[in-house]
């Protein structure tokens, strides 16, 4: 691959095939646009469709929000902080990102961002942000702060309006400090050292390829990519065709409409842009399968272009409403002072435009749902063939020349075509897909090996793996081969084998690695075992593993310390997966000090306090985990602020929290179990306090789709929101509020009953 090199100075040499871009205004997404200034103004020209291909493209993900109210659509893939890490990464930038809860501080570190690299992006709430006049809160919106006016002291900022925006520092100040939810700034701000960054290697945009496939092919869970698009499907008909008011018909496409089209850049915007990007990777990468799905791009960025004009068809009164919304947006982003009062003469026509809208709607139901389920799964079809077609162009085998991949034909008039019919063969593969225990105990095998870590970012022979691995040669190359022909490892010569992305997450220094949940030697391991009892627990509704292994499963755990300790390990893996979620989806600044009830080796209160300088915190759980917590807020600096207290969540709790907090441990205990967990936070928190749980809502997305059936094995299980309301009753608690997260967690806020 032909990359662009430093010429000496600050200018450097644009990616090939491109020209220079307007260096310091507007933009089609913010977080792109904002990089592509930085960058730009340190001397690299990287196009929006570059990096947002390196931040892994395109995605899909279903955020259900309150009862009676429309999801939160995000077409882009991964939210921040994991998208915009991706994409400094795909130029090789390693980025800080500050957050703060005090003004002062993050005022300082503008100034301090500023004086180093004459420009700061950080993250704000567009509602405060008066130039876009957005009527809802949305705090994670990115924008390039320049400096500010000598004389009048007011900001100078680039978004995505075409022209130079000004702000009061106070009105920042406020966009940046907003608690609302989703997403509250917390005065984030990113830095790196932009003068560093290179252009993109192939390495790197194979690795964007490989997560672009991955989001939308190995969903983390059911609200996620193309299983999450089968949820839109599902949801959008239903409250179209009979299970919703009117008005909240009205409400949900409008705001479908938004996320997917306007909201910067929607899905349409995406998809055009991710075709772009790969239009670019073609002529720095020699591979086919690349260049053959240009044409699939195309087709998919069509397809999202017709679900837009779906939504809010033209002709109708929803029509009349889409265009008022896109016409208010073109003039925003504009720039110009004559256009800003024309986008306020728009939204005053938008209460009429809606009520003209409510009042159509009954006679639109029908056919609307059958159009709108049409048009999403057109998109699936669409989007299931693109990400078929580019996961081996991620890091899979060589490149095929042929022009065929599975069911995907790419003929040279760029004419595709696939089977409209399921055949009998691709039933029993599907059948020995779902069937097949081979394979997962063969990766679990392989993590317990550790060979991933073994291979590291080298080729490695089966030789050399099976002696440091203490494994006889000839069944690790057969394990391996097993495995590569499932694009866990990667063939390279003969006896060799070096990482792919899959295999990466096998490491134990991955900072989104899967090992402790695979290890058969550690703390799932013999709960993997325990699963052959599963019929059991199906039949009697119980726990099953206390009688198949003699002894609870904790009880198990405390039995044996190094998968004690391995237990914790996979615990505060999870924690960091969902921590900064939780930090966000609560206001975690109207509490002092947080009692965290079973919290293990305290990696979801270190976190905690981190963010959060001015809390308080306790940890309750047995005495094994309480030694392991006290090291870890040592290490972490938290200690003067944290205290581990050996105690059972079944027995009086201490007093005088705030917030009692429990995470992932009500869905292990039966009903019985669980009010007595809740009973005890209940009196501990009397009187004022408040009490928090967790978890996932049954039949909600979930980050670990077979935890319900893992918490059956031990007699517990998810629950509904009715049924931890009732749950609550039975503890002496009101359930007051849900707060979900994209991952699907959700906490559910009780206070105690007088």
């Amino acid at each position: 691959m032909a990359t662009a090199p430093a010429t000496g100075g600050k200018k450097r040499q644009a990616l090939p095939g491109r020209e220079p871009r307007p260096p310091l205004f507007g933009g089609a997404h913010c977080e792109t646009s904002a990089f592509r200034k930085a960058l730009h103004a340190h001397g690299l020209d990287v196009g929006e469709e570059m990096l947002l291909g390196l931040g892994g493209g395109i995605g899909f993900m279903y955020v259900p929000k309150a009862p009676g109210t429309p999801p939160f659509l995000a077409t882009r893939n991964d939210p921040f902080p994991l998208f915009t890490r991706r994409m400094a990464a795909g130029v090789g930038l390693e980025l800080d990102i500050a957050t703060t809860t005090d003004p002062r501080a993050a005022s300082d570190q503008l100034a301090a961002e500023l004086a180093v690299h004459g420009l700061a992006i950080v993250y704000a709430d567009m509602h405060y942000l008066s130039y876009l006049s957005a009527e809802h809160h949305f705090g994670g919106h990115c924008l390039v702060v320049l400096g500010a006016d000598e004389e009048s002291g007011w900001l100078r900022v680039s978004d995505r309006p075409a022209r130079p925006r000004t702000l009061a520092p106070e009105e920042l100040a406020a966009a940046r400090a907003s608690r609302h939810q989703p997403f509250p700034p917390r005065h984030a701000l990113l830095r790196a050292p932009w003068d560093q960054a290179v252009p993109p290697t192939e390495d790197r945009i194979r690795s964007a390829l490989a997560a672009a496939a991955r989001a939308g092919l190995e969903p983390a869970n059911a609200a996620l990519g193309i299983q999450g698009l089968h949820m839109l499907a599902e949801r959008l008909v239903a409250t179209v065709r009979d299970s919703a008011t009117p008005e909240a018909v009205v409400d949900t496409l409008v705001q479908a409409f938004i996320d997917l089209h306007l909201a910067g850049t929607g899905g349409d915007g995406f998809r055009s842009m991710f075709h772009t990007f790969l239009d670019e990777a073609a002529t720095l990468l020699d591979d086919p399968r690349i260049t053959d799905a240009i044409p699939l791009a195309a087709a998919d960025a069509a397809a999202w272009q017709h679900l837009i004009a779906t939504l809010l068809p033209a002709g109708t009164a929803l029509g009349d409403l889409a265009d008022a919304h896109r016409a208010r947006e073109e003039h925003i982003l504009s720039g110009t002072p004559e256009r800003q009062v024309e986008a306020s003469a728009v939204a005053v026509r938008l209460p009429l435009l809606r009520e003209e809208a409510v009042a159509a709607v009954p006679d639109l139901r029908q056919g609307l749902a059958t159009a709108l389920h049409d048009a999403v799964h057109d998109i699936i079809d669409h989007e299931t063939r693109l990400l078929r077609l580019l996961a081996p162009a991620g890091g899979g085998s060589e490149p095929r020349r042929s022009t065929t991949y599975d069911d995907i034909t790419v003929s040279e008039g760029a004419h595709v075509s696939a089977s409209s019919t399921t055949t009998t063969t691709d039933v029993a593969h599907q059948l020995g897909l779902l069937t097949d225990l081979v394979t997962p105990w063969a990766v679990r095998v392989a993590a317990t090996l550790r060979l991933a870590d073994h291979i590291g970012d080298d080729t490695v022979s089966v030789e050399d793996l099976a002696r440091h691995t203490d494994a006889a040669p000839d069944t690790v190359g057969r394990l391996l081969e097993h495995l590569a022909a499932r694009g866990v490892f990667q063939p390279d010569g003969p006896g060799r084998y070096r990482n792919t992305e899959l295999s990466r997450r096998l490491r134990r220094d991955h900072p989104m690695t899967v090992h402790p949940w695979l290890d058969i030697e550690g703390g799932m391991g013999q709960y993997d075992i325990g699963l052959s009892a599963l019929l059991t627990a199906v039949r009697t509704g119980k726990d099953a593993y206390t009688p198949t292994f003699g002894r609870s499963f904790f009880e198990d755990l405390n039995s044996d310390a190094r998968r004690g300790a391995a237990y914790d390990e996979l615990m505060a893996t999870l924690t960091a997966w969902t921590l900064p979620e939780i930090v966000q989806a609560y206001d975690w600044t109207t509490v002092g000090h947080v009692a965290d009830i079973a919290g293990g080796s305290g990696a979801l209160l270190t976190g905690l306090l981190q963010a959060h300088p001015h809390l308080r915190g306790t940890l309750v759980d047995d005495a094994r985990a309480v030694g392991t917590a006290t090291e870890r807020f040592t290490k972490a600096g938290v200690a003067d602020r944290a205290t581990a207290v050996a105690g059972s969540m079944f027995e009086p709790l201490p007093r005088g929290a705030d917030l009692y907090l429990v995470k992932s441990t009500v869905m292990g205990w039966g009903d019985e179990g669980a009010a007595d967990i809740l009973r005890r936070c209940a009196d501990a928190a009397r009187p004022g306090g408040r009490v928090v749980v967790a978890e996932f809502l049954r039949g909600s997305p979930r980050l670990v789709p077979s935890l319900d059936l893992y918490m059956a094995l031990l007699g517990g299980k998810e629950r509904t929101e009715d049924e931890f309301r009732a749950l609550g009753r039975t503890a002496g608690l009101t359930l007051r509020t849900v707060h979900p997260t994209p991952s699907g967690y959700c906490l559910l806020e009780f206070t105690p009953d007088a």
